[in-house]
């Protein structure tokens, strides 16, 4: 009976740790020319690839600007479209990148505001780095 109590403090004190994370996430007032990682998990887009993503609708193809994974493009294709818990805009999306990486690349993310206002847009992937959230296999 302890044991079920520690294990069921120790998953909730968990959970509520990575909500504060997804809650505070700051992001980095100096951009780069491809764009800046926070933490090594989000990608931000660069300052002229964020607009309009407030009004982007499920089914969408964008080519970026400038590639956050500093290849020569990446066409992003969105998937489908959720608020995340701390209440951010946020969509599953395929991406489709031109050009060669040392790194492998990943071929879905999820695209999150950063800013209230939408002038601020970063990628995560899923922790396969493949795969998509809510979609159906």
């Amino acid at each position: 009976m302890k044991l079920s109590k520690t294990i069921k403090a120790t998953c909730l004190t968990a959970g509520a740790l990575v909500l504060t994370g997804c809650i505070n996430t700051q992001v980095s007032e100096s951009m780069t020319p491809i764009a800046s990682v926070i933490d090594g998990k989000v990608r931000m887009l660069h300052e002229s690839d964020n607009n309009g993503w407030n009004d982007a609708e499920v089914g969408e193809q964008r080519k970026l600007n400038y590639s956050p994974w500093g290849v020569r493009s990446t066409q992003v294709t969105l998937i489908s479209e959720y608020f995340s818990a701390s209440g951010r805009k946020c969509f599953n999306t395929m991406l489709n990148h031109e050009g060669q990486s040392k790194d492998p690349l990943p071929t879905a993310a999820v695209l999150c505001q950063y800013q209230s206002d939408g002038s601020s847009w970063g990628f995560s992937t899923t922790a396969q780095g493949h795969g998509l959230r809510g979609a159906s296999k």
